[in-house]
């Protein structure tokens, strides 16, 4: 097996690969860090022999290979007795089959890039593991020791898993040593210095490591936390991290690229071949760079033809759509046990990830009943939401993404999926009379005049999930002028008594007349965007009608034409029956002490900076919508105190609604705003200027264009002869 088949086993899934000196552990470059690619046709570029092993390169990225190696024999089976969790099912390596030992292969999520390297040893002193987080390599799967036996085994070739949050807590616990960086550094920074070094560490972090906002947001939190004294206020730190992630990164040296042929051709068999001059070597370099940095992509997928070719070849084929207008989603949104559900399922799903977390939170919010809740002002709050998915009508992959939830929903409550979730409601009346109380009426014999009571049975589950496949059936029952069903809805969202007082009598010659004094009813709809503004009926900006709702918009997000393997979805299943066992038994869900100091600072930001106009209406109930977000991540993680990572996960996913509410009722994002403000002030501009000069050619050039064409299409912009401009400034321009 030589060095191209080792090579393409770990690039398949995602790994970047150096080559090593034959049967050792020596790179063979001196750059190996940065050189090191996911990209099969770069590789006839390094310098290599057909013996040569392979490095796996860890990547300081979310989403991006790290290592955890376990040094001493079965010391993973002692940090699984220690903790009580298992090691996730992922793809295992190891020299030594038998004895214990050998590597995890995980994916970065935001916490474990925050914590960076580190390693242990156990109490002999001895290391006994050590977490490869960035820059550090392990030798490849299939490689061969110096006797030409195989080193590093598969064990078990599974998907790569994320980094489990309960493994970084362990290691934070118990690293002894860790490879020092800057950001290792443990350094107290003072008063007077945090802000300069804070961004600083995270201006090097940008450029060495090429970090994200979120990811340099996670990091300089981490750095706050055990370095400033004082820390800083966590709104300081977000503002330092999105500022520092706003800058491009510089382009690194152009590599040397040694003895090599063309990409296409076939690999080297040797290194004998002559050394090629420095001239050469750069213009080689340049060549690569060239091809490589706006690579061909497919149609309109975000990949390459290679890949297309490489992805058409599996069973269960994935294609990536290219970013798409509406508001940006991002997988730092995930969290916690729905995070992890929402990323199960979408794996072969092409709806859009947001759908599925709303509907499922939607869901388990109706299932866990009326018991949780918090006080503001006197009212009191449930886990109860609306939600309406807005997308495209048929290629919306709405309906698949509620499939995946149905899937689970029904088997952890069958009976509440088979009494309690109804939609076609034709009136007030029959959603109070689906919940409706035990009453008790008297009835007069007209022969005796003698009174008897009788006491007519009421529904003893109150939960009532409304799921409307064309959600337009709610608005426009909402919007008639003689029904109070838009009252009776706005009542159910407060979780306020619900009555209906009507005149006559049913065939029984019982009234019509029904109430319901604790109702627990949720709302779960699709609709599109010219469906949304035509039946909305037209004051339920003013009425508080639309601001009960939280707005998703979503799109497909990816073709799967063979859709994708059965999933097993036991141990989901289990897990959350156990979780709404638990909440429904909670009562008063309050904040802990963290987490209502970060509320008080941010509420009057919350209240009063969201977007203005039809948007900002629709959005008017921020606050309340993000506590009821933060109670159920608190419940779902199985306790009833809202901690700070619930607050922040919530407020995560409330700006991709508030954004989707922006994009849904005025036609562009915040984003996109942006864009034609900047060319409204500047008075036109080409597409290369909106790259250089606004984004400083530090966003997707896909993203520009999908905003740019966004903002044509609703007539925001006009466009001609490329280029881009106000209507009375592209008229000047022509003329």
């Amino acid at each position: 097996m030589n060095f191209q088949t080792r090579a393409e086993f770990l690039i398949i899934r995602g790994i970047p690969v150096a080559p090593v000196r034959p049967r050792s552990k020596v790179a063979m470059l001196n750059n190996w860090e940065e050189l090191a690619t996911t990209d099969p046709q770069q590789l006839f570029s390094f310098r290599y022999d057909v013996d040569s092993n392979t490095a796996a390169i860890a990547r300081l990225k979310v989403g991006a290979v790290c290592f955890f190696e376990v040094d001493k024999e079965n010391f993973h089976l002692e940090i699984e007795r220690q903790t009580g969790q298992k090691f996730p099912e992922t793809l295992l390596v190891s020299s030594t089959p038998g004895k214990g030992r050998g590597n995890f292969y995980l994916k970065h999520t935001l916490k474990s890039v925050a914590f960076g390297n580190a390693q242990g040893k156990d109490e002999n002193g001895k290391e006994a593991w050590s977490f490869r987080a960035d820059r550090r390599y392990v030798v490849g799967p299939l490689s061969v020791k110096e006797d030409g036996t195989t080193v590093y085994t598969v064990m078990k070739d599974a998907p790569i898993a994320d980094v489990p949050d309960w493994l970084v807590d362990w290691m934070t616990a118990n690293k002894q040593s860790a490879v020092q960086t800057d950001q290792d550094d443990e350094t107290p920074i003072i008063e007077g210095s945090r802000n300069s070094t804070l961004a600083s560490l995270l201006g090097k972090a940008r450029q060495n490591l090429k970090l994200s906002k979120e990811e340099l947001y996670a990091l300089g939190c981490s750095i706050n936390s055990r370095r400033c004294q004082p820390p800083l206020p966590e709104t300081e730190v977000h503002t330092i991290a999105y500022s520092v992630g706003g800058y491009a990164i510089a382009p690194p040296p152009h590599p040397v690229i040694l003895n090599g042929k063309p990409a296409g051709q076939a690999a080297p068999a040797s290194v004998t071949s002559p050394e090629p001059s420095d001239a050469q070597r750069a213009e080689r370099a340049a060549k690569w760079l060239e091809e490589n940095d706006k690579p061909k992509l497919y149609k309109h997928y975000a990949m390459t033809e290679f890949e297309y070719e490489f992805e058409a070849a599996e069973e269960y084929p994935v294609y990536p759509f290219l970013p798409q207008p509406g508001p940006v989603w991002s997988e730092s949104i995930l969290y916690g046990p729905t995070g992890d559900f929402v990323r199960k399922a979408s794996e072969y799903n092409e709806s859009h990830p947001a759908g599925i977390l709303l509907d499922f939170l939607t869901s388990i919010g109706n299932m866990i009943g009326r018991g949780p809740y918090f006080n503001i002002n006197g009212t009191r709050h449930g886990c109860n939401e609306f939600f309406a998915r807005v997308g495209p009508s048929s290629k919306g992959r709405k309906g698949t993404g509620r499939d995946a939830v149905d899937a689970v929903t029904r088997k952890i409550d069958d009976k509440w999926f088979s009494n309690c979730v109804m939609g076609g409601f034709g009136s007030g009346e029959s959603i109070i009379n689906n919940i409706r109380d035990a009453v008790t009426e008297k009835r007069t014999n007209p022969r005796t005049g003698e009174t008897t009571e009788i006491k007519i049975p009421g529904v003893d589950d109150k939960r009532l999930c409304i799921r409307e496949g064309e959600l337009s059936k709610v608005f426009v029952l909402a919007g008639k002028l003689e029904s109070q069903a838009g009252m009776i809805i706005r009542d159910a969202w407060d979780g306020k008594p619900l009555r209906n007082t009507v005149k006559g009598k049913n065939a029984d010659g019982f009234s019509n007349s029904a109430k319901c004094s604790e109702p627990h009813i949720s709302i779960s709809g699709d609709t599109t965007v010219s469906e949304l503004k035509e039946k909305m009926h037209a004051g339920a900006s003013e009425d508080g009608f639309g601001n009960r709702f939280l707005y998703c918009y979503v799109y497909p997000v990816k073709h799967c034409p063979q859709g994708g393997p059965e999933i097993d979805w036991t141990g989901e299943i289990i897990q959350f029956f156990e979780i709404i066992q638990y909440a429904k038994n909670v009562k008063l869900v309050s904040m802990s002490g963290q987490a209502r100091k970060w509320w008080n600072r941010n509420y009057s930001d919350i209240e009063n900076n969201g977007p203005t106009g039809l948007a900002g209406k629709m959005t008017a109930r921020a606050a309340a919508h993000i506590r009821r977000l933060a109670m159920l991540y608190a419940l779902i993680d199985k306790t009833d105190v809202v901690e700070l990572k619930h607050l922040h996960a919530a407020y995560a996913l409330w700006k991709y609604c508030e954004e989707s509410a922006i994009y849904i009722f005025s036609g562009v994002t915040k984003e996109q705003k942006r864009i034609a403000q900047w060319i409204e002030q500047r008075g036109r501009a080409t597409f290369n200027q909106v790259r250089d000069d606004l984004y400083h050619r530090n966003k997707p050039v896909a993203e520009i264009r999908a905003d740019l064409d966004s903002l044509v299409r609703v007539n925001q912009l006009l466009e001609k002869g490329g280029i881009y401009a106000l209507g009375s400034q592209l008229s000047s321009v022509m003329q």
